[in-house]
């Protein structure tokens, strides 16, 4: 019995851990019951994933292909635009020496005229000479002498002949003469037409390109140089030569140390040029600030080469492209207003002095810093930190923001420059414009600057804290050829922030923004060498290309419409 009763207790023992071991089974089961549902799941989701990337994956391929054809299409429209350049400036090459043939021929023309006018004065006296003779020879004649008086009768007829002759010659010369202006005339607004097609052609190019526009300006000779030597004038004829029409300017060295003059090309060079002149040429890239675009104008050259005069100059017809350019915003923001846009347009005005920011519409005003503010998309915007902004509504408003720069920008009187600027002055103009109809908004800032001129310290004579300004402009001018020439080579990092100045100026630098130089030079012949530098960097900046400009366009917000202008960060005044 006990056996027995052993027996039934290992096997109640056995059937309670079978059923145990059972219902340990059923939960396996049902784990990888559900485990399988869930692998069925995911299976689906990866399907699902899996169809949606195909599907993306065409998609992709689809705008890659338009992508390609679009670029092929604009490369196509570089490849035109480069071709019409060529041929635009092979045509106006054969314009211009039909042009100088014509001059010449015109000059020959006004030569034989000349010559023939003083013949027709010989003959003339000569006539009036046989017309005393014959009345002499009556008077004789009257006394018995008549063979003497037909042989003055016949003379005298082939004097009169002779100058009949002389006068339809006259005639013809004066008939070809006008002729030939008329067709001068004619040459002359042709190679016009050309040469404003070329330039239309050749910003195109650039606008695709996106490359730095470059002008040239060379100041005329000031009185005192004038005054020092007229062998100076004369040198200064023959050491520099442009050609307007072809953009082209050929400097040599007056000593005769080169055998052939050096030659560069721009998108324009201006020699004696007025002020109205060098705007015009500028007036449209101005204005496309209002369209969104960052868009810079400075004025680079030698100390003494006439920058200032060319960014602010003077009252009157002589004012600079600053003024100028202010009165074009405002002219075209009140134009835009038809299409239901409005503007809020602000200025301010700093200086960099010896790596110093300084607010010139502040008296003693203190070192600001410069920072970056991140906007739309990956477009980055520089504002200046505590610097003033004031509201510009009419041309008084700039005019007193530029007298009062003026009283505070750092000048000094150097061996080179009476008046030479010991620091580079930046006039900012902020814009925000907004279109309720169209829901748009946009932002920007044009960038104005009077770069201190580069001077050689051996022939400015500066000392003392002159010399340590003159250090600083030259390391700071110095930063700007290094950022160029990166910029040139496409180098992956560009060192912005190795001055101020070119740190404050990046976003124009880059494929937000739009620059042109001026490469201001003076025309004597002592300045030669620092020209050729000036024209050597200058045609380093010409070949950057930044890729085309983007501008800096956004949807209207509701919260947005009393907002600030481009460039924020500093106070309003």
């Amino acid at each position: 019995e006990d056996a027995a009763s052993s027996r039934e207790s290992d096997t109640a023992k056995k059937m309670e851990e079978t059923g145990k071991e059972m219902e340990g089974l059923r939960g396996m089961i049902s784990q990888l019951k559900d485990a399988n549902h869930e692998l069925a799941s995911s299976l689906e989701t990866a399907h699902k994933s899996r169809d949606e990337a195909k599907e993306a994956l065409v998609a992709a391929t689809e705008e890659n292909k338009k992508m390609a054809v679009e670029l092929e299409a604009e490369t196509a429209k570089v490849e035109t635009l480069e071709n019409q350049v060529q041929a635009d400036r092979k045509l106006l090459e054969r314009l211009d020496m039909r042009y100088i043939a014509k001059e010449k021929e015109h000059e020959a023309t006004l030569k034989a005229l000349k010559e023939l006018e003083g013949k027709t004065a010989v003959i003339s006296s000569e006539r009036e000479m046989a017309t005393r003779r014959l009345k002499a020879l009556e008077e004789v004649s009257s006394k018995g002498l008549d063979k003497d008086h037909d042989k003055a009768i016949e003379e005298f007829a082939k004097l009169s002949v002779q100058c009949l002759e002389m006068a339809d010659e006259a005639k013809d010369r004066v008939v070809e003469l006008e002729r030939t202006q008329r067709e001068l005339t004619n040459l002359q607004a042709n190679v016009g037409k050309i040469e404003a097609e070329r330039r239309d052609a050749l910003n195109q190019l650039q606008e695709l390109k996106g490359n730095i526009r470059v002008m040239c300006r060379v100041r005329p000779l000031l009185h005192r140089e004038r005054r020092s030597s007229i062998y100076a004038l004369k040198l200064s004829q023959k050491s520099i030569h442009c050609h307007p029409s072809m953009g082209r300017i050929e400097i040599r060295d007056p000593a005769g140390r080169d055998k052939m003059p050096n030659e560069f090309k721009f998108n324009h060079v201006f020699q004696d040029a007025s002020q109205d002149e060098v705007f015009g040429e500028v007036s449209t890239l101005v204005q496309s600030a209002l369209d969104g675009y960052n868009v810079c104008l400075f004025a680079y050259g030698q100390t003494g080469s006439g920058k200032t005069f060319t960014m602010m100059g003077e009252e009157g017809k002589d004012q600079g492209i600053i003024p100028r350019a202010v009165s074009k915003i405002l002219e075209v923001a009140k134009l835009k207003q038809v299409q239901g846009w409005d503007f809020e347009i602000r200025g301010s005005f700093l200086e960099i002095y010896n790596e110093a920011v300084r607010d010139l519409l502040v008296t003693d005003s203190n070192n600001l810093e410069i920072k970056i503010k991140q906007g739309a998309s990956s477009s980055r915007q520089t504002y200046v930190s505590g610097l003033k902004l004031f509201e510009i509504k009419t041309q008084e408003d700039v005019t007193n923001i530029m007298d009062t720069a003026a009283k505070n920008r750092s000048v000094a009187s150097t061996d080179m420059n009476m008046h030479s600027s010991r620091s580079h002055s930046v006039f900012t103009l902020h814009m925000r414009g907004v279109n309720r109809k169209l829901k748009m908004e946009t932002k920007s800032a044009l960038y104005l600057c009077d770069l201190a001129g580069s001077e050689r310290i051996d022939k400015s004579g500066v000392e003392g804290a002159r010399l340590k300004e003159a250090v600083s402009i030259n390391r700071s001018l110095s930063a700007l050829s290094d950022v160029f020439q990166a910029l040139a080579r496409g180098d992956s990092h560009v060192p912005f922030r190795n001055s101020k100045l070119t740190y404050l100026l990046q976003c124009c630098f880059v494929g937000n923004g739009k620059t042109l130089m001026f490469v201001n030079l003076s025309p004597n012949p002592t300045s030669t060498q620092e020209s050729l530098c000036s024209l050597r960097f200058a045609q380093k900046v010409n070949k950057c290309v930044m890729g085309p400009a983007q501008a800096q366009t956004s949807r209207l917000k509701e919260s947005s419409s009393n907002g600030g202008a481009a460039g924020g960060g500093g106070k309003r005044a």
